[in-house]
C-alpha cells in the first residue's frame, strides 16, 4: 500500500478518483449499493468479507491485507464500542493494571488486539474486576 497508515476505505476512495469516477460510477462498476460504497469509504461501515476478493484485485492488494483489514476496522470497531460503554474509562484502568501484573513474570508478555477484546468482554460478562492470576489463566487457555 502506499500509505501504511492508509485504511481500506481511504484506498478504495484514492483507487476511484484515480479513475476519475464518482461514488454512484465507482459503485455501478464494482456491483455495489452506492450507499455502501460511500459508508465504507467514509469509515462508517466495513466492507463485508464477501467482498474481499473484488477488492484485493481492484486495489492492487492480496486478498489475505483485504481481509486483514477488514477483520482489524473489526476489531477496533469491537474495542471503541467496549469502551465508550458507561463506566468503561472506571473498568478499563483495572483491567490493565491487573494485565501488566499478570504478564510482568511471563516469557511471552506479549498482548494483541484480540487479546485486549477478549479480555474486556470478559470482563463485561462477569461484572466485576478479575484478578491478574484469572487474567494469566485465560491468556494462557488462548494462547495455547
Amino acid at each position: 500500500m502506499a500509505d501504511t497508515n492508509e485504511s481500506l476505505g481511504e484506498r478504495i476512495r484514492r483507487v476511484r478518483l484515480a479513475q476519475r469516477l464518482s461514488t454512484n460510477q465507482y459503485a455501478e462498476k464494482l456491483s455495489v449499493d452506492p450507499s455502501h460504497l460511500s459508508q465504507w469509504q467514509n469509515g462508517k461501515r466495513n466492507v463485508p468479507l464477501k467482498h474481499a476478493a473484488m477488492f484485493s484485485s481492484e486495489l492492487n492488494m492480496t486478498t489475505e491485507e483485504v481481509i486483514k483489514h477488514i477483520m482489524d476496522w473489526k476489531t477496533a470497531r469491537k474495542v471503541r464500542s467496549l469502551t465508550t460503554a458507561p463506566n468503561a474509562i472506571a473498568n478499563i484502568f483495572p483491567l490493565m493494571k491487573a494485565t501488566c501484573d499478570a504478564l510482568k513474570d511471563t516469557a511471552d508478555p506479549t498482548l494483541t488486539m484480540e487479546d485486549i477484546v477478549f479480555l474486556l468482554e470478559t470482563q463485561e460478562k462477569l461484572k466485576s474486576t478479575m484478578s491478574p492470576e484469572t487474567i494469566a489463566g485465560l491468556l494462557k487457555n488462548r494462547k495455547g
